[in-house]
């Protein structure tokens, strides 16, 4: 029986010693969280991710059938472990790398990856993943979200944190970079058993005051309350 969690909760890119039991807790999240953004592409489709880390969610797509899968992350430990899980990866930051590639991708995704960018790089990295994306090839982006209940501690505990957006914001960059059919939602555990049940439950209701006390004080109604969320964009289809 697999326990409740999400993506920033089974382990951080980042940590070295990942037990199975949490990648298989880390390959059930991906199923039901990320997964369904792949249903309309082919196994054939080139797919990027950005700061791949030991290449965790790599390994779920290639699980998964996808066969054309490559890795961008900047710390050599991440790298060489990925590289020992058979994963095609490089040792680069984004910059370097789509400075040195004419490659076009169906999908690029970065996964708790643009907080650690400074704010006024954010344009332009979006603007690289936009010219490198294939007309109609999307864009899925994990991050911390500034509209959540404990933002500050997100922001706050982690001293490589630059930049925290909320779907207002994320929406603003990734037109200006020149994306369409922009949506944010909810980044939420995957709630198993009666105490995932319990847990539902209660996070529901403590949603539902937030959201009253948000009415209550300024008239505006908000949809994304947890800690992190997911984005997701597409290149416009060439005409």
């Amino acid at each position: 029986d697999l326990p409740d969690v999400e993506f920033s909760q089974a382990g951080k890119k980042e940590d070295l010693d990942i037990a199975p039991s949490r990648i298989k807790v880390l390959h059930y999240w991906f199923s039901k969280s990320m997964l369904p953004f792949f249903h309309d592409r082919k196994k054939t489709d080139a797919i990027l991710d950005i700061g791949c880390g030991q290449g965790l969610f790599l390994q779920f797509l290639k699980s998964a059938g996808f066969t054309n899968l490559s890795g961008i992350d900047v710390s050599r430990e991440q790298i060489e472990l990925a590289r020992k899980r058979g994963l095609p990866v490089e040792e680069k930051d984004a910059r370097a790398f789509f400075a040195n590639t004419d490659n076009l991708y169906s999908v690029i995704t970065a996964l708790d990856v643009i907080e650690h960018i400074p704010r006024d790089e954010l344009l332009t990295l979006f603007e690289k993943i936009f010219e490198h994306l294939l007309p109609g090839g999307r864009l899925i982006v994990q991050t911390p979200n500034a509209t959540g209940l404990f933002s500050n501690q997100v922001i706050f505990d982690d001293l490589t944190h630059h930049s925290i957006l909320t779907p207002a914001s994320f929406r603003q960059l990734a037109e200006s970079a020149g994306f369409t059919d922009i949506s944010c939602m909810e980044s939420t555990s995957s709630f198993r058993g009666w105490k995932g049940f319990c847990r539902k439950l209660l996070w529901r209701s403590v949603v539902f005051a937030a959201r009253m006390a948000r009415i209550a004080e300024t008239g505006k109604k908000q949809t994304i309350w947890t800690e992190n969320m997911v984005c997701v964009c597409r290149k416009p289809a060439a005409r």
